[in-house]
């Protein structure tokens, strides 16, 4: 390639690998080009971006940035899943991604880089099984409705008391002869 073409290529990677912190390495050896067309309609059914990617340059992309540890996912056929949307978080992108192996067999995973760290087939494995933002987010919102729905029981409950025992005190002062008239 020369050398314009390769520096082009080189800025694009690396503002690719910029935006996206979460990305995964497939190898998409022995796919055929009837296989590769459902693979990309997969791929997009799950939100995602699935980008070939000459491995030296996304190499020397990679060392740009400072994310080490790409030598053994750069080797043969690359392409880079990057999750757009929902499946932005390195959660959502785990589970997509693996959902989408277990669719097409030849898609074997290289390794990923999740928040800028490396992964293993066994890392991105143990990252798909923990609950996603959204789902943090919501147990989170629980756990601080839980204290203040306690307190709310708490306080309401005397006051509720307070309010059956002046109410049995007019039921029972109604009742009486010698009560006074009421005003």
């Amino acid at each position: 390639m020369p050398n314009d073409l390769k520096r082009w290529m080189h800025g694009e990677l690396v503002a690719m690998f910029k935006d996206h912190s979460n990305v995964v390495f497939v190898d998409y050896t022995g796919i055929d080009a009837e296989k590769t067309l459902a693979l990309r309609r997969s791929v997009r059914g799950r939100s995602l971006v699935m980008q070939i990617v000459p491995n030296r340059l996304a190499r020397r992309a990679l060392d740009d940035l400072g994310m080490r540890g790409a030598d053994a996912l750069l080797k043969g056929q690359t392409a880079v899943l990057l999750g757009t949307g929902e499946t932005k978080d390195p959660v959502s992108l785990s589970k997509a991604v693996l959902a989408l192996a277990k669719e097409h067999s030849k898609l074997a995973i290289k390794g990923a880089f999740a928040e800028g760290k490396a992964l293993d087939m066994a890392g991105l494995t143990r990252l798909s099984k923990t609950p996603s933002r959204p789902e943090l987010y919501a147990k989170i919102a629980g756990l601080l409705q839980a204290p203040v729905a306690g307190i709310i029981r708490c306080t309401r409950g005397p006051a509720e008391k307070l309010a059956r025992l002046v109410r049995d005190a007019g039921e029972k002062d109604v009742g009486r002869k010698d009560a006074p008239a009421p005003a």
